[in-house]
């Protein structure tokens, strides 16, 4: 058989280890139980994940002698087969029970070596012989409170049992038909209706150790040893052979699980890694896919959620989310850059990413599952804008630099037809051959003069409309062929063979409202999204008039929207800075990392459907593909349980009702929700019924009740999560407190007559004492208060501050300067960066010493704070050199020329005085750069280094000077 095809693709994978509870990461054994919780068996210890946090299930206290846990299985009635090196347990009720044979512990080995009959009684493979634990035993250990130990029985006929030991058992596999499948010696035994058969060569079984079974739910049966997979189709009498050329299996492996996911696709593993088999063919998934499986594989869980499970070797727990719908891709996987904008399928079936580098193209077509390779494009390395095609299926792109290009057919090459425009948001392809361009400065045309040239022209109907220049994000064409331009001074709406007209809309607050992002959808709908944060559908009525409505979606919360979509199914797609949600019009959800998307932070216009129905998500971190959408909306599986009620040592069960005398003492009601996805949406609505029917909500799992007085009480709680859209059902907890003798009927009449007595001066005295004890909690609390922000504000400042100068040290002075380019490249205004060295420093020192150097240096800074603006910002970016942020000026205008300039003169005309009295002045040379200058660029350093290079220039030129960095020195530096 042919070797396995890697996969190009990064698994969204989450690994949970020491810091999320899981002391040992060796992972041996998984099991899931009728509750959703996730038990894991470990080479010490058993732990317990209950969708919030991993915690250890076997406490010191319990009986079990050895640590090393082999196997899980989920027994009945909710319990828990535990598999040790020495022994064999049930869990049940927090209480294990051991399982004898005739007196002696059962030792369980690592493999195949429980299975479950469909009566619920349980095979064990222990010392070479299977034995069988009946269920009716276990339903009766679980109704007796005293310690029970289970009985093993055999579970074959001696002479069978005896044949069998001779051969050497394996693996044990129950099928669904009833038919009893082992691993014994180098074949395969059958126990079937009485009789013992065995599959060997002559029935296409190589002679090996066959130490993992499965029955795939096509009723087919799976063998696997170290160097074979074999698979007996159903109803079959010949194995056939599916082992891939190249497996892998150098190191030895103490099992080799095999599991079957929600499709039918079985997984097991190799050396490195995975292997899964389609169907038709074996798919590889590794290191590159960012799977780490230290040791390898020794365990596979399929949950009930359709998520898959890995015990690894090394690296602890791995969680494959969202298994069945998404493929993520990065720059591991072949993109020219992180960050996706774009996505377009062409006539010819090519599947174009825009990306921050360039475009990359696929080799795959649509519906070709996750074997999607990128490749770079040569001669693309900018920020892509946008990628079309036009009606003569000519394919062309645009940048955020303002190029548009153009690709050559024959050739294959991108060729630059239009430069010098602002930020290309959108090409939009016209009836009349003609492309428009949304950009940060206005609409543009793009036409081909009579020489066959591209040429851009402002379109002045959109600006006159819109009263100025705008910046418009994207167009879209709803079903009527009218146009819909998103603009940062609202909506513009183009009617088919008409001009630009600002639409009325009514519910609309303004309409210059700033729209960002827009998206056309069925029945003439167009949703749109405004820089408050809110999501609006705007549809017409029948007289043609349009109205809008806000669109609540407690999913959203206050994320930004970067790109929105509506499918064919007319469900609609989010994008925001915080994941992607959808909705099919009555349910939200909404997904991040922990359910199978790449990167929370999604793109703008990143949002695409693919031919069949897939939809494609463009982040700051890569591209994640969702396959088979429309099974999103699916319920989960979202209850509640109530774990344990607790009031100090009194632990009742939460499934009978309580009786109980009153206390003072506090009741905590414990409750789990085993949800492994989206646990940031998850909260839990309570109430005590007969002390308060008003629900209350928390996202803790955990309340107590103090001293509750006595009467009958029924606790309720359910759970919702906001991003999958779920609720659960209502659970119940009743019980009852009864009166403490001290409050009888005849012990309130006592106390009714002395309380008569003694109620004024209790009162007089109390009052007193609480005013006394009021005063000086007030005089601590103010102490501590004072203390604590002082101690405060002096980390904070010595964090972020020059110990010297007092101005910003050097990380807070970059971090700010990151974060006003951040600024300046989302909102417009430029800022400035200055680099300022104070001229012959050298000489300060030698002349008059350190301490007048540091004197110097202090002087400067508070020349220059007194001076600058609140919001700009002054640090010491090393020795005697400073680095100033100054937001909103700009190189190119005068006032930020003259501003910087008279700084530079403020220091030279400002003497500073030594410690001994000494007048001493001092000059500085500066160099100047500005944002603008970095169209295209999303560093930093390249704008610090054209700040330094002017310095250098002001030294050359005799110093005590400013050089501004001009837009024509800029640009071959940072394009």
């Amino acid at each position: 058989m042919a070797g396995p095809a890697a996969m190009a693709q990064a698994l969204p994978l989450q690994y949970m280890q020491s810091a999320s509870g899981l002391d040992n990461l060796v992972v041996t054994a998984l099991a899931q139980d009728d509750k959703g919780r996730l038990w894991i068996g470990t080479e010490n210890g058993l732990y317990l994940h209950d969708g919030s946090r991993i915690a250890r299930a076997d406490p010191e206290a319990l009986p079990l002698a050895d640590r090393q846990i082999t196997k899980l299985m989920p027994a009945t009635r909710g319990g828990l087969w535990v598999g040790t090196a020495e022994a064999l347990w049930l869990r049940q009720d927090g209480r294990f029970t051991e399982v004898t044979d005739q007196g002696r512990p059962l030792p369980v080995g690592l493999g195949q070596t429980l299975a479950l009959t469909a009566t619920g009684d349980l095979l064990v493979l222990s010392r070479g012989r299977v034995k069988l634990v009946r269920a009716a035993m276990v339903a009766s250990a679980a109704t007796t409170p005293a310690p029970v130990s289970l009985q093993a029985e055999p579970a074959l006929p001696s002479e069978v049992e005896a044949e069998l030991t001779n051969l050497g058992l394996q693996s044990i596999l129950m099928g669904r038909e009833g038919t009893l499948w082992m691993g014994c010696g180098e074949a395969l035994c059958q126990w079937q209706q009485g009789r013992l058969a065995q599959w060997k060569a002559k029935q296409g079984l190589p002679p090996t150790l066959w130490s993992s079974l499965l029955q795939a739910r096509d009723g087919s049966i799976w063998a696997r040893s170290r160097a074979r997979i074999m698979r007996l189709p159903p109803g079959g009498q010949h194995f056939e052979a599916l082992t891939p050329a190249e497996l892998s299996l150098g190191t030895v492996h103490p099992q080799m699980p095999m599991a079957e996911d929600g499709l039918g696709r079985i997984l097991t593993l190799e050396d490195g890694g995975l292997l899964r088999w389609d169907g038709s063919r074996w798919e590889r998934f590794g290191r590159s896919n960012g799977l780490e499986v230290a040791g390898g594989v020794h365990a596979i869980l399929v949950d009930r959620d359709r998520e898959v499970w890995l015990g690894t070797a090394g690296r602890g727990l791995a969680r494959w989310s969202g298994y069945d719908h998404w493929s993520n891709w990065t720059m591991g996987q072949g993109l020219p850059d992180a960050e996706v904008w774009r996505f377009m399928r062409d006539s010819s079936g090519r599947f174009w990413l825009g990306t921050g580098s360039g475009l990359a193209q696929t080799s795959g077509g649509a519906g070709t599952g996750v074997r999607l390779q990128m490749h770079p494009i040569a001669g693309t390395a900018h920020q892509v804008g946008s990628v079309v095609e036009d009606e003569q299926h000519q394919l062309w792109m645009a940048t955020f630099k303002g190029e548009v290009l153009r690709r050559d057919e024959r050739s294959g090459q991108w060729r630059r037809v239009v430069a010098g425009l602002p930020v290309i948001y959108q090409l939009l392809p016209r009836p009349d051959g003609t492309l428009w361009a949304a950009t940060h400065g206005g609409l543009y045309e793009i036409r081909r003069d009579h020489a066959g040239q591209a040429v851009a022209r402002r379109i002045e109907a959109e600006r006159s409309v819109l009263g100025g220049d705008a910046a418009i994000s994207n167009m879209c064409h709803d079903e009527a062929g009218r146009l819909w331009l998103a603009t940062s001074a609202g909506l513009l709406l183009q009617l088919p063979g008409q001009g630009f007209t600002r639409p009325r809309v009514h519910g609309l607050p303004s309409e210059a409202t700033a729209v960002w992002p827009l998206a056309c959808g069925r029945h003439q709908r167009v949703y749109f999204a405004t820089r408050d944060g809110g999501l609006w559908r705007m549809a017409p009525d029948a007289t043609g008039d349009w109205y809008a409505e806000r669109v609540r979606a407690q999913a959203l919360g206050r994320r930004n929207i970067q790109s929105l979509l509506e499918d064919r199914r007319g469900w609609l797609w989010v994008a925001t800075d915080g994941g992607l949600l959808v909705t099919d019009g009555e349910r939200w959800r909404r997904f991040d990392p922990s359910e199978g998307l790449v990167w929370g932070d999604c793109n703008q216009n990143a949002l695409y459907e693919d031919q069949d129905g897939d939809i494609w998500v463009g982040t700051s971190q890569g591209a994640s593909r969702i396959s088979q959408p429309e099974e999103l909306l699916a319920p989960a599986n979202l209850a509640l349980h109530i774990a344990s009620v607790r009031r100090a040592q009194e632990t009742p069960d939460p499934a009978l009702p309580w009786q109980a005398n009153w206390s003072e003492l506090p009741l905590a009601i414990h409750w789990r929700v085993p949800v492994f996805a989206n646990r940031e949406g998850l909260r839990v609505w309570y109430r005590l019924r007969g002390q308060s029917d008003e629900w209350a909500v928390t996202s803790n799992q955990e309340v107590s009740f103090a001293a509750l007085p006595e009467g009958e009480y029924s606790f309720e709680a359910w759970a919702e999560n906001l991003d999958l859209g779920q609720r659960s059902a209502t659970v119940s907890f009743s019980f009852q407190i009864l009166p403490p003798w001290w409050r009888s009927q005849w012990a309130r009449l006592g106390y009714a007559a002395l309380m008569a007595c003694l109620v004024m001066a209790a009162h007089r005295w109390r009052v007193r004492r609480l005013m006394h004890r009021q005063t000086e909690l007030e005089r601590l609390v103010r102490e501590r208060t004072q203390a604590l922000e002082a101690s405060h504000e002096q980390m904070r400042q010595q964090a972020l501050t020059d110990g010297l100068t007092g101005a910003l040290n050097r990380r807070a002075i970059m971090a700010t300067a990151e974060r006003e380019l951040a600024r300046a490249r989302r909102s417009g205004p430029p800022v400035m960066l200055v680099l300022l060295d104070i001229d012959h420093f050298k000489r300060v020192n030698d002349r008059h010493g350190h301490p007048a150097g540091d004197a110097v240096l202090q002087a400067v800074v508070t020349c220059l704070q007194a001076d600058i603006r609140e919001y700009d910002a002054l640090g010491r970016y090393g020795g005697e050199e400073f680095l100033l942020v100054l937001p909103g000026l700009s190189c190119a205008t005068a006032a930020g020329r003259q501003r910087v300039e008279h700084l530079c003169c403020l220091v030279a005309q400002h003497p500073f005085a030594l410690e001994d009295g000494t007048q001493l002045t001092v000059t500085c040379s500066m160099g100047a750069v500005d944002s603008t200058q970095a169209e295209g660029s999303a560093e930093l350093k390249p704008l610090i280094d054209l700040a330094d290079q002017a310095l250098y220039r002001a030294k050359q030129q005799g110093r005590n000077r400013v050089v501004f960095v001009s837009a024509a020195e800029a640009q071959p530096r940072l394009g």
